[in-house]
């Protein structure tokens, strides 16, 4: 995992709660103490956080670490081609 979005990356106190607890928290089995960088796709900055506290149902990271990360595309175009029908590709 590169990182993990969440829309309101970059708060100091960051809560965890939903289908992203579960992944993190039931899937991965993330623990208290653990870092992990997330970003909110608004700006170019990975936040690194901490994980401070896990409920039964939400979790609160604590932001540790800001870092400047550019991430752009080297092409402005990307094809998708996926498993379809062979008479849809014979068309194309």
């Amino acid at each position: 995992m590169k990182f993990v979005y969440h829309k309101e990356s970059g708060e100091d106190i960051l809560k965890i709660s939903g289908d992203l607890y579960k992944y993190l928290f039931r899937v991965r089995r993330l623990s208290k103490g653990e870092r992990l960088p997330f970003r909110n796709l608004k700006d170019d900055f990975l936040y690194f956080y901490e994980i401070e506290d896990i409920k039964r149902k939400e979790a609160f990271l604590l932001l540790k670490e800001k870092k400047v990360d550019i991430k752009k595309p080297s092409k402005k175009l990307t094809l998708f081609w996926c498993v379809i029908d062979p008479k849809t590709i014979e068309k194309s």
